[in-house]
């Protein structure tokens, strides 16, 4: 016996080629892109304290040069969104 397969409908997709079209066109605005990467900067900078306050408290030397490795990985990615966030303000 076949089994009738059920389709979830997507709320949030278009109902109509144009307006498929029109929401491409809409892009963020500055202001928008700067919000969004200033909160994602916010979270990084939180979770940077963190990994330097378990870095001090761990006393394994493995785990230190693992935790380094992460905390350098996330300043160097905190640095670029500072860059992407200044770009985005010069313009």
């Amino acid at each position: 016996m076949a089994t009738k397969k059920t389709t979830k409908k997507n709320p949030d997709a278009p109902k109509s080629i144009a307006e498929f079209f029109d929401s491409l066109k809409s892009a963020p605005t500055n202001g928008e892109r700067v919000v969004k990467l200033a909160k994602e900067r916010d979270f990084l900078c939180d979770r940077i304290a963190e990994a330097e306050q378990e870095y001090k408290a761990t006393p394994n030397a493995a785990d230190k040069k693992t935790i380094a490795e992460q905390l350098e990985a996330m300043c160097n990615y905190k640095f670029h969104l500072n860059i992407r966030i200044k770009a985005a303000l010069d313009e």
